[in-house]
């Protein structure tokens, strides 16, 4: 079963982590460079959307189809996978405050469907990668925020 979590801490602050992430619902291109024909396809509530997407390599794309909602007092979003033919799960962005210190966090829960293939990709690496790519563009954001003032 995959469950892959990585944290970092990240040079901006929680308020500028937090609207990027929700920005990453429907524009996650910014933040996952290989994803693209990105549509929201339903709203199934107040906060949350159904979205599809083709990530990967041109020549080998997948498409991925999510139900996500967010939670602002928990500052936590939840992608969930839905039709997918490998797995069941979901992930999670969640934005921590300790102090001064902001950390962001994504953790993998997924379970692999009857005869799936559960050794390829390394989820470990690409939650790693995920997360640090997220942290990558908050802090650009924030640098790009301090020197416009």
């Amino acid at each position: 079963m995959p469950f892959a979590h990585h944290t970092v801490t990240v040079d901006a602050p929680a308020d500028l982590v937090w609207s990027l992430l929700l920005e990453k619902i429907e524009r996650p291109g910014r933040f996952l460079a290989s994803a693209r024909d990105v549509h929201v396809t339903r709203r199934p509530g107040e906060r949350a959307v159904e979205r599809s997407m083709r990530i990967g390599p041109a020549d080998a794309p997948r498409d991925v189809r999510e139900v996500i909602s967010y939670d602002e007092p928990t500052r936590t979003v939840i992608f969930k996978l839905l039709g997918d033919a490998t797995h069941v799960g979901f992930v999670t962005n969640t934005v921590f405050e300790d102090g001064d210190v902001v950390r962001l966090n994504f953790t993998m829960s997924w379970t692999p469907r009857a005869g799936g293939d559960d050794t390829t990709p390394d989820h470990a690496a690409m939650i790693r990668r995920a997360v640090e790519a997220t942290r990558d563009v908050c802090e650009a954001a924030h640098r790009d925020r301090r020197a416009a003032t």
